[in-house]
């Protein structure tokens, strides 16, 4: 019970404060749209473009790109359901 008990005593807050704190990542806000690109092909084009990799972002199984259009941040979040 150990690790369980303490997540949902924490609450899912001290998750991600714990993921930020262990991948030595700063505080900070994603964008308020992000795109679910499961096969991450418009990942790897916007990456390949010239994208930049969110620095907010506190995820260990995935990595947030973020693209600007019309003065609107969008994060796209690639191969996030086990897609190649």
């Amino acid at each position: 019970m150990g690790i369980f008990w303490r997540w949902r005593k924490r609450g899912k807050i001290s998750l991600k404060r714990e993921a930020r704190r262990q991948k030595r990542i700063p505080d900070g806000d994603v964008p308020e749209i992000c795109l679910l690109n499961p096969d991450g092909d418009l990942a790897r084009e916007i990456r390949e473009s010239g994208a930049e990799k969110d620095p907010h972002w506190a995820c260990y199984h995935t990595e947030m790109f973020t693209l600007v259009r019309n003065d609107v941040r969008i994060g796209v979040i690639g191969c996030a359901v086990g897609a190649p």
